[in-house]
């Protein structure tokens, strides 16, 4: 069976009912992500931003119209969630026009990614690389316009942006980098360096242990746990940066039990870090531990692309 019968794509479906897909998925990630907030507009980090990245690489102008109806439905629910006495037509052009600029930078992120890895990056260590630059200037030029919106449709105010421009940036970037490879290499049969990297392509695959594979999770769950804990009966900011002794768990999972396990453990640990932050009253360290994500989730695709590669030249 080829890549093409393997992949879970979209493309080939009527775009009503890839619209109505993406809406549907894309909802679901924003109502997750509102339970990861520790303030108004600031998620841990913001799965939504991973999964238009992803889509829009698959699907480019095909993803637009799903995405575009869930921002304006969101924007609504965020109207009420937030107490907003926005009108409805002002909800909704609001909500527009932060559809347009989200969509529109991460829809050029997109393409030029799409062009690097066909024409630029040849070794899957240099695509990884490449994937996680774009993603860190593509989210960041997204939350700029992203808040920018916001202040134009008079939601948030102007001097609310320098501090709100940093947590909106890392959530948005945790979102990708965790996220988008996971969504890439399930759905598309182009970009083959995903499915690769996953070890979706449909080849046999020695078995994993899963037993094994809940144990070590469980061990870095429970690791996770305690380095918060210490944190937070302790505050000291010292013992917060032991978080990322996370690093070590991912990358026996990485040498030992292949790379789908490794893709589960890091979704695993990053909505597990969201919840601990919020039952610890954990704020006034969120920037940490969303860069903590960022650096796990960089480690673990970095650490795959190794390891495949040094498979592929049988060093």
């Amino acid at each position: 069976m080829n890549n093409k019968q393997n992949a879970v794509s979209l493309s080939r479906a009527p775009l009503v009912i890839i619209s109505v897909v993406v809406f549907l998925i894309w909802l679901a990630l924003w109502s997750v992500a509102t339970l990861m907030e520790y303030a108004p507009h600031t998620s841990i980090w913001f799965p939504p931003a991973g999964l238009t990245f992803a889509l829009l690489l698959v699907l480019t102008w095909r993803a637009i119209p799903g995405i575009f109806l869930a921002i304006l439905v969101t924007g609504g629910l965020a109207n009420v969630l937030y107490g907003s006495q926005q009108s409805f037509l002002d909800t909704l052009l609001s909500s527009a026009c932060f559809s347009i600029s989200h969509i529109g930078v991460y829809g050029l992120t997109a393409l030029l990614l799409r062009f690097v890895l066909v024409n630029v990056a040849k070794r899957l260590t240099q695509k990884v690389l490449w994937f996680l630059l774009l993603s860190a200037v593509g989210s960041f030029a997204a939350a700029y316009s992203g808040i920018s919106a916001l202040v134009m449709s008079e939601l948030i105010a102007a001097e609310d942006m320098q501090n709100l421009l940093l947590p909106w940036w890392i959530g948005d970037l945790a979102g990708v980098v965790i996220l988008s490879p996971m969504v890439l290499a399930v759905m598309s049969s182009n970009h083959s360096e995903f499915k690769e990297l996953l070890n979706l392509q449909g080849e046999r695959t020695p078995l994993v242990d899963l037993q094994s594979v809940l144990l070590k999770i469980l061990i870095a769950i429970v690791l996770l746990a305690s380095t918060m804990a210490l944190t937070f009966w302790l505050e000291h900011i010292a013992i917060a940066f032991s978080i990322f002794l996370i690093a070590v768990p991912i990358i026996w999972v990485v040498r030992e039990d292949g790379s789908t396990a490794t893709g589960v453990m890091l979704l695993t640990l990053s909505f597990f870090t969201a919840i601990l932050i919020d039952v610890f009253a954990m704020m006034e360290y969120a920037a940490l531990y969303q860069f903590a994500l960022i650096f796990m989730a960089a480690v673990t695709w970095l650490s795959l692309a190794t390891a495949k590669e040094k498979q592929l030249t049988g060093a």
